[in-house]
């Protein structure tokens, strides 16, 4: 029986007489399964003063002796580490699917190196069906170089199979070439991952040009705010110079009232029926005595002063106010462009 098929293996398990059966019930509790062990490449060998010995039907390494934590797997890699079986296929099994296979600075372990390679080639030992074919393609070695184990079952001898990405290809034919019918298959196995050396570089160059973009564009931007905030201050302080020779005409225009005001003539004539005062707006009866005269005179000059007085108050407090709302805006202007720029993205 030819114990590099699988299902050979497998069968050894349960073909044995009743007295050499395998010993082991089946349990979840239990890794050692025939299934588990078959898979691991070992076959059922039992001996007498060993019920549970397996063989490893590729490099002949003998184990018995089974304890129910005991996994297949692992135990082939840690007592026959370079076996090519327990290297292509115990070694990179039940992966993450999250993570590769294999660890970058472990350069004997990457899927291209020559150790996986030769390993690769050894399992397929004497048993490809189309070594030595003339004209055929897929020769054991391109078939290790394009990431193929030997898996053959009963039903097709010509099968391999990829462990990185769990492929499995046969039928060959003459002109088939392994590597493009791996990646046609299967164009992101891990095996045509690229080494971070290779993709560092790439970021790298990319990054410096975008960098080099992107700081232009952010000087440029840096340049239209600085633009911006330097307008707005020139035109605030225009504004602000502007409140300021308003409210200075404006104190020059209230000296003059005042002393015009001053200077009025008790004896000021007066127009007949009633007269509107330009500066005051108050109506003085023309039916009046001297003494009344003077009396409304008086009240018409504190009306004026009292006028022109609460005038300049309410300016200067509106100047104030404006002057502060001014400098709030330069501020926040200010504020809100050097946020701008320190928050300004870099193109990828």
């Amino acid at each position: 029986m030819n114990m590099y098929i699988h299902e050979n293996r497998l069968l050894s398990f349960y073909t044995n007489s009743k007295k050499s059966k395998w010993p082991h019930k089946e349990s979840e509790d239990f890794k050692a399964t025939p299934e588990s062990l078959a898979k691991a490449g070992f076959y059922f060998n039992p001996i007498p003063n060993s019920k549970d010995n397996v063989v490893c039907f590729l490099c002949n390494k003998s184990m018995e002796g089974w304890d129910s934590q005991d996994d297949p797997f692992e135990e082939h890699v840690k007592h026959s580490p370079d076996c090519a079986w327990a290297i292509c296929y115990c070694s990179i099994r039940n992966f993450n699917e999250d993570q590769l296979p294999f660890n970058w600075d472990d350069k004997d372990k990457l899927p291209t190196s020559k150790k996986m390679e030769d390993a690769r080639i050894k399992t397929f030992g004497t048993w490809w069906p189309h070594a030595g074919k003339k004209g055929w393609v897929g020769t054991v070695k391109k078939m290790a170089k394009a990431g193929f184990i030997y898996s053959p079952t009963i039903g097709s001898l010509d099968n391999v199979t990829c462990q990185y990405c769990g492929v499995g290809l046969e039928g060959w034919e003459q002109k088939d070439d392994p590597t493009k019918e791996h990646n046609k298959r299967f164009p992101l196995c891990p095996f045509f991952a690229k080494p971070p050396s290779k993709l560092k570089n790439s970021k790298t160059k990319k990054s410096k040009t975008t960098t080099k973009t992107g700081a232009t564009k952010k000087t440029r931007k840096q340049d239209v705010f600085k633009a911006t905030i330097k307008e707005e201050e020139t035109e605030l302080s225009d504004m602000i110079n502007q409140l300021s020779l308003n409210e200075s005409s404006h104190d020059d225009s209230k000296n003059n009232d005042a002393k015009q005001d001053a200077d009025v003539d008790d004896n000021k004539v007066i127009k007949n029926n009633c007269a509107d005062d330009d500066n005051s707006g108050i109506i003085i009866p023309t039916s009046i005595s001297p003494d009344h005269l003077m009396e409304d005179q008086l009240a018409k000059t504190l009306t004026v002063e009292d006028y022109l007085k609460d005038l300049t108050e309410q300016q200067e407090r509106i100047l104030a106010e404006k002057t502060n709302q001014l400098m709030e805006a330069i501020l926040e202007i200010k504020r809100r462009a050097k946020n701008a720029i320190m928050t300004i993205p870099i193109p990828n």
